[in-house]
Order: structure tokens, then sequence, then C-alpha cells
């Protein structure tokens, strides 16, 4: 029997997508082309098609004499043919996902969020992988002085508040009742 979602996992590591990203997109795999098959067309009821790993549809192809901004953002034109490179499809349908997170934002603004969401994966990886190995493990934290539903106890954990103190007059008796 085959274990999909590491057959998705592997197929994006050896797209050597960012390791942060590589259970993100293998996510996407599942849920978008649960065989896993990379030729994959699906013909939608609108006139529009789903290409590839992640089902990248034809709104977000180059149309001719024009570029589509996910060709801006990946740096090469995004055809029904160009698409179906698995690695490729796999950058495209996350780049999208990044954008679609955000809504429907005009071309522009999608060039924008994709690039810098790309760019911080990759800086992401870059520091994990020079970070330091860890070192022994942490001690426990305290348990904590307040319940968390508690949000005036748990600000002043820590802190002693004493009331203001009063000073009784003679105008003034304090009663019992």
């Amino acid at each position: 029997m085959i274990d999909f979602p590491a057959a998705a996992l592997k197929i994006a590591l050896d797209c050597h997508l960012p390791d942060t990203l590589a259970r993100h997109v293998a996510a996407i795999m599942l849920r978008e082309n649960p065989k896993l098959d990379a030729g994959a067309v699906h013909h939608n009821p609108n006139g529009t098609d789903d290409y590839g790993y992640t089902q990248v549809n034809t709104v977000h192809l180059d149309k001719i004499g024009t570029y589509s901004w996910l060709s801006d953002v990946i740096g090469r034109p995004i055809t029904p043919q160009t698409i179906l490179e698995p690695c490729l499809n796999l950058k495209a349908g996350l780049l999208i996902d990044f954008v679609r997170y955000n809504g429907n934002p005009t071309p522009k603004i999608a060039i924008e969020y994709a690039t810098r969401a790309w760019n911080t994966a990759l800086a992401v990886d870059r520091v994990g992988a020079s970070a330091v190995p860890p070192g022994p493990p942490a001690p426990p934290l305290p348990p904590p002085c307040a319940p968390a539903w508690d949000a005036w106890a748990t600000a002043t954990c820590g802190h002693k508040i004493q009331a203001p103190a009063v000073a009784l007059t003679e105008k003034e008796p304090m009663h019992a009742n």
C-alpha cells in the first residue's frame, strides 16, 4: 500500500523546496490531487482547467501576449505545458496558496506578497541550516500564578498589589452592618 503523505513529502523534498514549506506543499498536493498524478488535468465546468500536482488553475497561467503575476515571481513563462513540470507546479501551487491566503489581491500586490513569502521561507531555511545544535533541554516552566482566563490576575503575577490605605475620620465611622 502506498503511503501518500510520505510520497507527497518526498516529492516536495526532491524538488529542493525550502524545508519550512515541504510539509505545506505536501498537504496542498494531498488536498488538490490525492492520487499524486503529476500529469493530472481537471476540466472545470466554468471552462478553466487545473494542472499537475497542485492543480494550478488556468487563471494563473500566461495569456497570449501577456505574463501572469506568477510568471513574474517565478521568472519564466507559465503555460499549460510548463505548469506540468513537477517542481514548477509545486512552487506555483505554494505561491498561489500564499496569495490566496490574503484574499484576491491585485497582480502587483500578489507579486509583492508571493515574493516576500518565498524569500522569508528561504531565509528561515538558511538560518535553520546554520543554527547551533540544540543544547540540553530547558528546565520546566513554573506553574502559572493564575488561570489563563483571568487576565487581571495573570497581568499582576509576581506583583503584590495593595489597596490604597484609607484613613478613617470621625465623620466617617466604620459600621459592621
